[in-house]
């Protein structure tokens, strides 16, 4: 079966985040704001790794991730997408589609990472963002793609598209950038991003079923 387009626009179009960005702290007259709870998102070192066996990864998250399946509408031939993330100070996603075919003998894989993104933009529809940074990468022997979305002077989203046999991930971090006024100032969302690309692990091979 050959791989169409509609599959992959249909995907990308639900994958890009609904953020609940973290507001700035109520200032009060004549005192600095108080400090903001050490949370967990600023340690990424100490995140405890999940791993999903269906989806074939594991990656560390600050807190307990959700798992959800969302099918595409009636009539339309496309295949279900998974999602797994979780909301703390910035949100954390990982997102995978299972084709019928292997990915790299039906399109080119830099043809496939170029459609993806671009669908991706396409599906912000939003003037003010723009591609920041952009390169080839490559996540567990696995050639993908990393680039970064800002929208305006705060919103920022980083993604990472890892084709991986006939599954095709789409990892992404969200939120806003840090401030003066938070814990670690304004390299956090650097250092948070990092940690969690940074621990995602994939295998292309199905988890071995107990016996």
């Amino acid at each position: 079966m050959i791989l169409s387009r509609l599959h992959i626009a249909l995907m990308i179009a639900v994958v890009v985040i609904d953020v609940t960005f973290v507001g700035a702290l109520p200032r009060s007259q004549g005192s600095p704001p108080p400090p903001p709870p050490p949370l967990a998102d600023y340690s990424p070192t100490t995140w405890a790794r999940y791993s999903f066996d269906d989806g074939r990864f594991s990656a560390r998250f600050p807190g307990k991730p959700v798992e959800s399946v969302e099918n595409p509408p009636s009539g339309v031939n496309a295949p279900p997408k998974h999602d797994v993330g979780f909301k703390g100070l910035l949100t954390y996603n990982v997102s995978y589609v299972d084709f019928p075919v292997v990915l790299e003998q039906r399109v080119k894989i830099e043809d496939l990472l170029q459609g993806t993104k671009g669908a991706m933009l396409r599906s912000l529809a939003d003037p003010e963002s723009r591609i920041v940074a952009e390169h080839c990468i490559d996540v567990g022997g696995y050639k993908a793609l990393f680039f970064e979305i800002d929208r305006g002077q705060k919103e920022t989203y980083r993604f990472e598209i890892i084709p991986v046999g006939k599954r095709l991930y789409v990892v992404s971090v969200a939120g806003r950038r840090g401030s003066a006024d938070e814990l670690e100032g304004a390299d956090n969302f650097e250092k948070i991003a990092r940690g969690f690309f940074e621990s995602l692990q994939v295998s292309d091979t199905p988890a071995a079923k107990p016996n």
